[in-house]
């Protein structure tokens, strides 16, 4: 049940996509190579994604660095011509995270945490979570989170999901709002997070 197939074939297909996307970037606009990803390289990701990156962050991380180096020899393209050596201590000072805001992206990381919360949220709503009984307490829904300890539970949905819907700001959770006002609120909150995360 790790999905590791499925890893696999996700990381060959965004390799695969990005190698071509990097033979033609230089005739690509920015919105049109926003365009690109979105629909030759997120759209590989986002399919079952809260099912198959119950992966490590370093596996995770390889698809990642994948991206955020094509990013980078798109809107620094001098970089790449440097020498590997320097080349590869000057990627480590760029902050990708300012051109995943300039291109309006979000990590996988980010990815992943958006779909288990939106689908925790249908849950909520149609009274299928079970909640804490500190819930009253602290003035919003919890849930009890699994007490396995082992990583490959730590990555899993169940596990992600109630740490993540614990940490939530009560303002998102005070009340039963909109489907729509929640995805926003909870896009808001991941990105408003993004200098803690890496992946």
């Amino acid at each position: 049940m790790k999905f590791y197939k499925h890893y696999e074939s996700v990381l060959q297909k965004v390799s695969q996509r990005l190698k071509y996307l990097h033979g033609v970037k230089r005739f690509l606009s920015k919105n049109v190579m926003i365009v690109m990803i979105n629909s030759y390289v997120h759209s590989i990701i986002d399919y079952g994604l809260d099912i198959w990156a119950v992966q490590t962050y370093n596996q995770l991380k390889l698809i990642q660095d994948k991206i955020d180096r094509f990013l980078i020899a798109f809107f620094l393209p001098g970089i790449v011509r440097r020498t590997k050596k320097i080349y590869t201590k000057m990627i480590q000072d760029i902050d990708v995270s300012t051109l995943w805001k300039l291109c309006n992206f979000s990590s996988i990381n980010e990815r992943i945490n958006y779909v288990i919360l939106k689908n925790l949220y249908i849950d909520y709503i149609n009274d299928r979570l079970i909640l804490s009984e500190r819930s009253k307490d602290k003035s919003k829904p919890l849930i009890v989170p699994p007490t396995f300890s082992s990583q490959i539970f730590k990555n899993s949905v169940s596990y992600k999901g109630a740490v993540l819907w614990n940490d939530l700001p009560k303002d998102i959770l005070k009340e039963k709002i909109g489907y729509e006002k929640y995805k926003h609120k909870v896009f808001e909150w991941i990105i408003a997070k993004r200098d803690n995360v890496y992946v």
